[in-house]
């Protein structure tokens, strides 16, 4: 399709389809007033080069910001908390733009300097998806920063969780340091060491610096010994001290013995040491570390319910909405809650239409209308207009944070460590008593030969290819998952999944998507006509129920007059001299006596004729597919809050004999997975909403399903883009396959250890052949872990990019 015909059918500005009346500017067409505004302010600046980079790059600006949203930000204890420095004219604040998504929002983000001579520097983490600004306060203020972002449709994502919160350090930047260090002193030390491996250290002319090399191999390695090698003498006496022997403390030792045995050789004069494969432990080690700690980057496991809150909410003082922080709220206080506003805390409504999306705290989508004097509870979102609540809970007594905090306890075997810690007890138990028997058999025979055994065999045999095979075989599955779309937590969640036994899932927003709908018209027939006229209809609310009726019709709205909307009930309006109304069975025809786990949208013409459309939710692509692979070794359960409405689909989905349960709370769900493991099973539970948090935590392993990996989840292990539901059992395959290539790698390992101990304990190995053997094994456990994941990482499908259209 050539650029002109695509001007005339998308928004310039988006990309998303016109409506029958666009708004045109400068020659452009703009889906809504809003795309049009961001345009305006981009040409006034001269940051139009934003179009250029990316097509459509800009994101939907049809729900508008209120004026005074940012107000909080004046307030002075607030911007104390949310500020990163600030020396009374330069201050630096750091924003989170979840709406980030391509190239051109990096461009722009980085030129916010044209856009007002008070600010000074901007700097874009893409992967975090936040932007550092430093501006002058004598010339603008954090408010007004707030609000140039959003004028150009990057809202600030300002949470409670953010008070007081300095930037989370996702790198961990003194293990960059570490392997920095080591990689510089290895490749100096193998570099110096070269004489000794090429046999010119035998060369005894005046001219020899092999002397010199190895003093300054020895100074190179004291920055490794007492710098990088840190953490596992760190880790190994914190095991020792707690009478547990984890895989650090034999890689301490043969570090330590290592290093000791060099020392020894270079001042006795009796060869190079073995400092060359001392730092190369080291910087392998850390590089695998490294490996696993890779997707950490942009996501946040675990969250609680003050990454969902705003920072502050308008309070009604004396008549006049005053920003007041959450923390300050207080049971009895009036509150005023403006449209796509997060409700903080439990509260009656006492002005105002309310349609709260609960879809956070139960999983469904569909606002939920509430009368004056009902209660409305923390955690929805108001979807009206403005509304006036009086607390009847303080924000931290609300049913949202009891519910959260009632569940926030972790099972204690859910973070186990690594099967790799008891196989290398082990391995160190063996090894140290081969090793002894060596040692006291030298003793007898020859004493000169005691020593050198000793310290060869603990070099040669040290267990540091278990942990490279086991670090890097994980940090490959990691990154495997992450670019196929499924974000964990870290290394042990991989080894947990290959225990599974039993996966439950939830069933609304996980099963099912809670953005589609599969529709049922039943009524008078819908010719051309009347399709048209109900497509109109459609058209001029922004409910998820009428987007999908519009999507049914299959038919572009023309533009209507004297419409009225009422707020999550329905659309009234006159057409052609024809009144009509569309909207829930109670707001068309004032009653409502359908199923309630069916949704329906009703129609009515003043000239009789009407209809209504069923809307049931759509279960997920690849679906059944998925199932019967997984039910081939493993036992699958449904736990849902819904009614049994959906019982059938559910036994057809997973078998007749399948456990499925329905009109389950919260607390019923974490107990039906707390019974499965006491009888036994290793359980992995797939959710998405708050209801299911307690589940997630409590079951082995938690996978919450989301459709924007961004968006605020429940904590949990592992994160898993909703397009991607249909690969679950090709994921638990890729762990899998990761516990066979470490154990494919170990039986390697083992081959290796039996030939160079063989070699050792009879006294005849060389420290030519220590060094040589000890990288070019760890190199080849490199090797064989990464093709072993690369050849499986095809069949969870095709790399998800960076870039994702909003």
């Amino acid at each position: 399709m050539d650029t002109a015909t695509q001007t005339e059918v998308t928004c310039f500005h988006c990309g998303e389809n016109l409506p029958a009346q666009p708004i045109p500017y400068d020659d452009k067409n703009f889906c809504c007033a809003g795309c049009k505004t961001v345009y305006q302010v981009l040409n006034q600046h001269g940051l139009c080069d934003y179009y250029d980079r990316t097509e459509n790059p800009g994101i939907n600006q049809r729900v508008q910001v209120r004026k005074d949203k940012f107000a909080f930000l004046e307030n002075a204890d607030i911007r104390q908390k949310l500020v990163q420095f600030s020396d009374g004219d330069q201050t630096q604040v750091i924003f989170y733009l979840p709406q980030m998504h391509c190239a051109s929002c990096l461009w722009l983000l980085e030129h916010l300097y044209k856009m007002d001579e008070g600010i000074s520097h901007s700097r874009v983490d893409f992967p975090k998806k936040e932007v550092s600004v430093l501006f002058n306060e004598k010339k603008i203020s954090l408010r007004k920063v707030a609000e140039i972002l959003t004028s150009i449709g990057y809202e600030p994502h300002i949470s409670l969780n953010d008070l007081g919160k300095k930037p989370r350090n996702l790198f961990n930047r003194e293990r960059i340091y570490r392997l920095g260090v080591a990689g510089f002193c290895f490749g100096n030390i193998m570099m110096m060491s070269f004489p000794e491996y090429v046999g010119l250290d035998g060369v005894k002319e005046a001219y020899d610096l092999t002397p010199v090399f190895r003093y300054l191999n020895l100074l190179l390695s004291l920055p490794v010994l007492f710098y990088s090698a840190s953490e596992f003498f760190i880790s190994g006496w914190g095991g020792l001290k707690n009478r547990f022997l984890n895989i650090d403390a034999p890689i301490a030792l043969a570090i330590l013995i290592t290093f000791s045995r060099s020392v020894y050789e270079i001042f006795s004069g009796t060869g190079a040491g073995y400092l060359d494969s001392m730092s190369g432990i080291v910087f392998f080690m850390l590089i695998g570390r490294i490996l696993q700690d890779r997707t950490q980057q942009s996501l946040s496991f675990d969250r609680d319910y003050t990454s969902y809150f705003p920072i502050a909410v308008n309070k009604l003082m004396d008549g006049k909405e005053v920003p007041v922080p959450l923390p300050e709220l207080r049971n009895g206080d009036s509150i005023i809650i403006h449209s796509h506003e997060i409700i903080p805390a439990d509260g009656i409504l006492v002005r105002g239409e309310a349609a709260i999306d609960y879809s956070f705290v139960t999983g469904e989508s569909v606002p939920v209308e509430k009368k004056i004097s009902e209660i409305i509870y923390a955690g929805g979102r108001q979807m009206a207009g403005k509304i006036e609540l009086l607390l009847v809970k303080d924000v931290s007594q609300s049913y949202l944070t009891n519910l959260w905090n009632k569940e926030s306890m972790r099972s204690e075997d859910s973070n186990q460590d690594s099967w790799v810690h008891p196989v290398s007890r082990y391995f160190t138990v063996v090894l140290f008593t081969l090793t002894a028997i060596a040692g006291i058999y030298w003793w007898i025979n020859d004493p000169t030969k005691m020593w050198p055994a000793i310290t060869t065999a603990l070099i040669v045999a040290c267990p540091c290819t278990l942990l490279l095979s086991n670090s890097f075989t994980n940090g490959h599955v990691i990154r495997a998952f992450d670019r196929a779309g499924m974000y964990v937590r870290n290394a042990s969640v991989v080894e947990r999944l290959v225990k599974i036994t039993t996966v439950v899932f939830d069933k609304t927003g996980t099963l099912t998507d809670g953005r589609q709908f599969d529709i049922n018209y039943k009524g008078d027939a819908l010719n051309e006509q009347l399709r048209q006229l109900l497509a109109s209809v459609a058209a001029q609310t922004q409910h998820p129920l009428s987007k999908a009726v519009l999507q049914y019709l299959e038919v572009k709205p023309q533009p209507l007059h004297n419409v009225k909307e009422h707020a999550g009930r329905g659309v009234e309006a006159w057409v052609n001299d024809q009144y009509i109304k569309l909207g829930s069975p109670m707001f068309v025809w004032g009653q409502d006596h359908f199923d309630r786990n069916t949704s329906v949208v009703a129609w009515k013409l003043d000239d009789g004729r009407q209809g209504l459309f069923l809307l049931k939710n759509h279960y997920r692509k690849g679906l059944d597919k998925m199932l019967k692979k997984l039910l081939h070794n493993k036992k699958a359960a449904v736990l849902s809050g819904d009614n049994d409405a959906e019982k059938i689909n559910m036994l057809r989905l997973l078998g007749k004999t399948a456990d499925v349960k329905f009109n389950q709370a919260p607390a019923e769900k974490l107990a039906y997975i707390e019974t499965l493991k006491q009888n036994g099973e290793f359980v992995l539970m797939v959710g998405d909403g708050l209801n299911d948090a307690g589940a997630l935590k409590v079951a082995n392993v938690g996978i919450a399903v989301t459709d924007d990996v961004n968006n605020f989840s429940p904590g949990c292990d592992a994160i898993l883009d909703a397009g991607k539901l249909d690969k679950l059992h090709e994921f638990i395959k890729m762990a899998h396959r990761g516990r066979a290539v470490v154990i494919g790698s170990f039986i390697i390992s083992i081959l290796y250890n039996i030939v160079g101990l063989s070699i050792a304990f009879q006294g005849m190995m060389s420290p030519l052949v220590a060094a040589i053997l000890m990288p070019s094994s760890s190199i080849s456990i490199i090797i064989i872990t990464w093709l072993g994941i690369e050849t499986g990482r095809k069949k969870l499908g095709p790399t998800k990019k960076m870039q994702r259209k909003h």
